[in-house]
């Protein structure tokens, strides 16, 4: 008997690639630890960050750009939901909600069957057990 493989089709996605710039967040810090540089982003005072069962998360919204000079297809902006935008003042959430970067569309390589993409760790350690 012979089996065609399925195939997946997907009409109309597409795929941008962007840098964010983190280090807009409220009181980020660059900081060296042992011998690391690392960015400091404190979780409380950024309510666009929220700690989930995994991690910690940035809520952030994309809006599309289609008449950007420079190419770009959408920008990325940090978000307050609604459950908590509620507590700050149209200045508060201007500057609590930055425009953390732009994004263009590319095409995407072809994935191999059997690559599978890097998983996050999960956790966190205490600063005196940092992973290197």
């Amino acid at each position: 008997m012979f089996h065609k493989p399925n195939k997946i089709i997907m009409a109309n996605i597409n795929s941008c690639s962007g840098g964010l710039n983190l280090s807009l967040l409220q009181n980020t810090a660059t900081v060296n630890l042992k011998g690391k540089e690392c960015l400091i982003i404190p979780i409380a005072d950024n309510p666009t960050l929220f700690i989930g069962k995994k991690g910690v998360y940035l809520d952030i919204s994309v809006v599309e750009t289609p008449d950007s000079q420079y190419g770009h297809s959408h920008y990325v902006r940090a978000n307050v939901g609604p459950a908590k935008r509620q507590n700050y003042s149209r200045e508060e959430l201007k500057a609590l909600t930055p425009i953390l970067g732009n994004l263009k569309p590319f095409e995407p390589r072809q994935q191999d069957a059997g690559e599978m993409p890097a998983s996050s760790q999960e956790g966190t350690a205490p600063i005196d057990d940092l992973p290197w």
